[in-house]
Formats: C-alpha cells, structure tokens, sequence
C-alpha cells in the first residue's frame, strides 16, 4: 500500500510538472487566467501570460461570487513582470489601489464594472521557469527522499546503501542503518555479525 502512494504522488508531481511546462509553453501565445471571487471582499486571480505567472489577490467592496477558467490571445501591452514596483529576473511584488495599477487582462478578469469600489491588492509575479523548477524540485525530493530508499527495500537492499540485506538482521553490514523487522533474517546482533 504504502509504494502504490509513494508511486502515486510522483505521478501526480510527473503530472503536475508536466502540465506547468505544456502552460509556459502555450503563454507565448495565450493569456489563461483563474478567477475566484468569494462573494465578499476578497477575490484572487492567477494570470499566465508570456512566460510569467501572476498572483493577484484583492480585498474590498464586495464583488458577486465567481469561479471560473479564462483563456484568451496574450495581452500585448505590458508584461506582468515589467507591472511590479519591485522586480528582478522575472520576479516582481507590486502593491496596487483600485484599478489603476492592473494590467488590462487582469481587470478584465477582476472587475465586473469599469467604474469599480475602492480596493487594496497585492500581485506577486514569478516567471515560469522558477515554477516549473520548483515543481520539478520538489518531485526529485519526493523521488529522492522516499521512492528510491522504498524500491531498494523492496529488492533486498538496504534504504541507505543499497547493499544487499537479505542474510542480515536488524543492521546493514556496510552502514548499519536499523533495518525494518519485516527484512530481519539470521543473526540478531548488530550489523549480522556471526
């Protein structure tokens, strides 16, 4: 049970990895936004646009209760990135008031008037290859850290090491890491000295 998990959450982290560099891709060419709008004073949208993934979240007069997926052609003006108070390599954190401070594609998304209430936001950029190798980032740890120790195990050898534990008990000869009881056979004393 416990490899059918460790092989499913690095498929899901392959998929997800897989999904962030198909987006990066297609950002050359088309802006995708997420909106999600609580009903309240609190909304959130994530831009995708040339490269550059944005996250807008705002706070202010209530706006209606919305979710939902927005693809259209990327937005020729202005750069996410080159938007931000404070940027550098493709990362920017901008704070913004009302809406003179959004790109067209965001306010688009965002607002349901032009004429819109008083509103504080915070947009935070990172380009795409910064996600993109986080997410593979954090699949070779999961690799690393619990799937290749688990498939060592799983053929006789220790987690550690991978020297071959199947006439040892409760330590490995080599680096006398503890073994689990379920590989113990022979001698019980440490590193299955006789």
């Amino acid at each position: 049970m416990r490899a059918f998990f460790y092989a499913l959450v690095a498929v899901v982290l392959l998929a997800l990895c897989a999904g962030v560099g198909w987006l990066w891709r297609d950002s050359a060419s088309t802006t995708t936004q997420v909106l999600v709008r609580s009903g309240g004073p609190r909304a959130g949208l994530i831009t995708v646009d040339r490269g550059a993934a944005a996250l807008l979240i705002s706070r202010g007069a209530p706006l209606g209760a919305e979710t939902r997926l927005i693809r259209g052609v990327a937005d020729p003006g202005v750069r996410l990135d080159e938007a931000c108070d404070k940027r550098a390599l493709g990362f920017g954190v901008d704070s913004l008031v009302r809406q003179s401070g959004l790109l067209d594609v965001e306010a688009q998304a965002m607002l349901t008037v032009h004429d819109t209430p008083a509103w504080r936001g915070r947009r935070v950029v990172l380009p795409m290859w910064a996600v993109l190798a986080g997410v593979a980032g954090v699949l070779l740890v999961w690799w690393l850290r619990f799937n290749l120790p688990l498939y060592r195990e799983l053929r006789g050898r220790c987690r550690r090491c991978a020297y071959d534990i199947r006439n040892s008990s409760h330590f490995c000869p080599v680096c006398k890491q503890a073994l689990p009881r379920r590989t113990w056979s022979g001698d019980a004393r440490p590193g299955g000295a006789r």
